[in-house]
């Protein structure tokens, strides 16, 4: 029987044993925990468990609308997440179709390398402990944007660089957000310990 195509917007509706799953232009708006959560679970369960199997993560490098609690993964970002875990590999491609740019990261599976019990923790973990460079990427970006264009452009190219600015700005926003939110939980739960 013929493997067929599928578009889902739901786990739920993910067939098992894909050879592949493309997540396009999601990963952004998918937040910490739940994004770890959800690329571990789609390795270890939806995947089939072979050498070919592969997520391809296609991410517009910018976005054309504000979005609420948005943080763009770079294929970098992922490099760096998924470095060092046995039995997954990453490699990273800019695709420029017409239109928007689009960051490309393969994740690729070798099934007997991979511990996937551990899979979702250590996910988890590395997801988190990325956020304060992102953090710094965001500052470094606004400090440019600042202070390298305000009056020197005009027209379109001074549309352009506001809308970075903004963006990279609520980006910024956002992570401080989603690590104060962490805080509070972190905190709620040692005084529930303590208890």
């Amino acid at each position: 029987m013929p493997r067929k195509s599928r578009i889902v917007v739901s786990l739920s509706d993910t067939p098992k044993n894909c050879d592949v799953i493309v997540l396009l232009n999601v990963c952004h708006e998918i937040l910490i925990p739940q994004l770890p959560v959800l690329l571990a679970e789609l390795l270890a369960s939806y995947l089939c468990q072979s050498v070919s199997s592969k997520i391809v993560i296609h991410e517009a490098k910018v976005l054309s609308a504000g979005e609420k609690q948005f943080i763009m993964w770079t294929p970098e970002d992922f490099k760096r997440i998924f470095n060092g875990i046995p039995g997954i590999s990453v490699r990273t491609d800019i695709t420029s179709p017409p239109g928007v740019p689009l960051d490309t990261t393969i994740i690729s599976l070798i099934p007997e390398q991979t511990n996937f019990d551990d899979l979702k923790i250590l996910l988890i973990d590395r997801f988190w402990s990325r956020l304060p460079a992102k953090k710094e990427e965001c500052l470094r970006a606004i400090e440019r944007l600042s202070d390298g264009g305000a009056g020197k452009s005009s027209g379109l190219e001074e549309a352009l660089r506001q809308r970075e600015l903004a963006f990279f700005t609520a980006q910024f926003a956002h992570i401080c957000l989603l690590e104060r939110q962490r805080m509070k939980v972190n905190h709620q739960s040692q005084a529930d310990c303590n208890q």
